[in-house]
């Protein structure tokens, strides 16, 4: 039986090795995270069983599919999704679905503090507006060009990082049960 503190460390050296990678390589390989979604479905399993497993894959579709449409519209990268669908797979669900919605808010809390100090935090504002104005047209199917993107995006990995470190971490008593 594998205890549930082991598999959310699993989560946790994930995370890490991610956020390096991001940081320093500005990708999160593949070879990272495949490996770690099959890790925690296996570990899922032989703790709890099909239950166990069951919600191990719920937590993976959940957290990937949060932010699925950035990836689809070009705002993120492949393997953030990965890493997020990984990070569910560990934590399963319903934890998995506040780890990838806290991951959102850090990555935009991250996204303002690295405008400010690239001194170009206007920027970043209007082309945001931008984005959500073409969103809006595009839904109502009003034909309009895509904004520019932004230069030297967030390293969404970091954020998935700090999200998960702070769901592992606050919610440890409970991960025993």
């Amino acid at each position: 039986m594998v205890s549930t503190h082991w598999i959310a460390g699993g989560a946790v050296l994930l995370c890490g090795a991610a956020a390096w990678l991001d940081l320093r390589h500005r990708r999160i390989p593949n070879a990272l995270t495949l490996p770690a979604v099959a890790v925690a479905l296996s570990l899922h399993l032989a703790s709890n069983g099909g239950t166990g497993l069951l919600l191990s894959v719920a937590g993976m579709l959940v957290a990937a599919a949060v932010v699925l449409p950035g990836y689809a519209l070009g705002f993120t990268g492949a393997g953030d999704v990965k890493l997020l669908a990984a990070v569910g797979a560990f934590l399963s669900f319903p934890t998995a679905v506040f780890a990838a919605l806290l991951s959102l808010v850090l990555g935009g809390v991250l996204s303002i503090l690295i405008s400010i100090r690239r001194r170009n935090l206007s920027a970043v504002l209007v082309n945001t507006l931008g984005m959500g104005r073409w969103l809006v047209m595009r839904s109502a199917g009003i034909p309009v060009q895509a904004p520019a993107q932004t230069k030297g995006g967030v390293p969404l990995g970091l954020a998935i990082a700090l999200a998960t470190c702070f769901v592992v971490f606050s919610r440890w008593p409970q991960l025993a049960k």
